[in-house]
Parts: C-alpha cells; structure tokens; sequence
C-alpha cells in the first residue's frame, strides 16, 4: 500500500460493531441473575447475605459501565463506518465533476 493511503473496511468495522453488540446484550441476562439474586435476598436474611448482597452490587456497578463503554465503542465503530462510506462518496463524486469539467 503507497505511504499515506488510507484503506478502512466498513463492512469489518460494522462486523466488529455487531460482535459487540452481542456480548452487550448477553449483559441482559447477567442483569437477570443478578434480579433473580436480589429476589433471594429477600428470603436469606443473615448477614451472609448483606455481604454476597454488597459484591454483587459492587460487581453490577462493574457491569453496567462495561455496557455503557461497550455502547459507546459500538457507536464509535458504526459512525466511523458511516464516516468513511461518505467520504468515498465525496471523494468519488469530486473526481466525477472534475473529471466532466474537463
């Protein structure tokens, strides 16, 4: 490839996007245990259960911001896609009317 060519694969950036949007949405079913544990708690009352109840809280803290820069990477990846379609459009579109200006 010459020195300062740029060559991106939207279709793997979107891929990439896509893979992450499925591990984010396994998330959902991680929230559910952790609701069902919630429910739990409500029929094991000890101290034993104030303690797992606390590192769980700390672990869906954890969660939740994976799933949030998970989100905002998917975003990221998608609207560079987008970005780089357009200016291949741009670009192709420019070099069209030059071309005819001739």
């Amino acid at each position: 490839m010459p020195r300062g060519l740029v060559k991106i694969n939207t279709a793997r950036l979107r891929d990439a996007a896509a893979e992450l949007a499925n591990e984010r949405n396994a998330a959902a079913a991680q929230r559910a245990i952790i609701q069902n544990l919630e429910n739990l708690r409500n029929r094991w009352k000890h101290v034993d259960s104030d303690t797992f109840m606390f590192r769980l809280s700390e672990l869906q803290r954890d969660m939740l911001e994976l799933e949030e820069t998970m989100q905002a990477y998917i975003n990221a990846l998608n609207n560079g896609a987008i970005t780089y379609e357009q200016a291949q459009r741009d670009v192709l579109s420019t070099s069209r009317n030059i071309s005819g200006a001739r």
